[in-house]
This record gives C-alpha cells, sequence and structure tokens, in this order.
C-alpha cells in the first residue's frame, strides 16, 4: 500500500542556498543571498511532441532535447542594510558584460555552480531539492529607493540555468 501523506505543503516551508557567486570571495558572505530570498518562483516545464501515424492511430513523441529552452528561474531578495546582496550580484553583470574581474579561464564557467531549492515539511526536514546547475544572472531588477518611507525594500533576478535535478 502507498503511504499517503495527509499534510499540505505550506508556501513558507523551503530555503535556498548558493553554491558560489563569482564576486564573492568569503563564502560567510552568502548568507546576505540565503537569508534575504523574498520570494523563489519554481519553474514549469513543457516538451515539444511530435505527432506521428501509425497503423491508423495517432501517437505522440517528445522531440524536446535534455535543456533546450529551460524556462527561467526568478529570485526576489529583500535588500540587506548595506546594499552588499545587492552590490554584490551588480558587480557580477558588470564583469560578465564586460569581460572583467573574471575568475575562471572562460567567461562561459564564470557562473553560480549550484542554487538549490530545498522544501521542507511541517518539522523542517528536507522532503525535495531541485538543484539548479550552472546558474547565469541575466536580469537584475531594478532597486527604488523613496525619501521618507522606511518600506522593505526588494529586488529581483532572472536566471538561466543548464540543467535542474530533483533528488
Amino acid at each position: 500500500m502507498t503511504n499517503i501523506n495527509i499534510n499540505t505543503f505550506h508556501g513558507s516551508k523551503w530555503k535556498v542556498t548558493f553554491s558560489n557567486i563569482p564576486t564573492i570571495t568569503n563564502f560567510r558572505d552568502l548568507a546576505c543571498y540565503e537569508l534575504f530570498v523574498k520570494d523563489f518562483t519554481l519553474p514549469g516545464l513543457s516538451i515539444d511532441l511530435m505527432s506521428v501515424n501509425f497503423k491508423g492511430s495517432q501517437t505522440h513523441h517528445s522531440i524536446s532535447r535534455d535543456n533546450a529552452d529551460l524556462p527561467e528561474l526568478s529570485i526576489s531578495f529583500k535588500v540587506n542594510e548595506d546594499l552588499t546582496n545587492f552590490y554584490n550580484l551588480h558587480t557580477y553583470m558588470l564583469q560578465m558584460r564586460f569581460g572583467q574581474g573574471i575568475t575562471t579561464e572562460f567567461l562561459h564557467e564564470n557562473v553560480v555552480k549550484t542554487i538549490n531549492l530545498t522544501l521542507l515539511d511541517n518539522q523542517k526536514r528536507n522532503v525535495k531539492i531541485f538543484k539548479f546547475s550552472n546558474a547565469y544572472l541575466t536580469d537584475l531588477g531594478s532597486l527604488t529607493l523613496g525619501m521618507g518611507t522606511d518600506d522593505e525594500l526588494t529586488f529581483s533576478t532572472t536566471w538561466k540555468y543548464e540543467e535542474v535535478n530533483v533528488s
């Protein structure tokens, strides 16, 4: 008999970890990303199908490649007090754009090696881990500063990745 978990999943039971960010040399600074994630959009997947007529009936076959057209990953962050998390990603984007300060031999290797989304159960135990490999920051959202307001500041990011695995 199949064990069915009757508890529902709650949208706040997750955490995000980054293996590295190329502009960060002190790994303790990764906490300003992991502790300040506000939203994480888990992308959907789709496949392309080819219709085939065989012996008078129609059937479908997948024609998608392994990592072709993977959807983008969206992550929003709260800005930390000294804007370090925004500044580091801004610097990373500038370095990628102008080929400066690259930490690897090839520009295409200057990536975040893994971004892990860990889903947790109600007792905060790991349930599933979505591992996004070789992620490139492709869009860094703007940051709006306003006088006389003390609202929480957030910025959004968009990432392309080469592979996703679930364990």
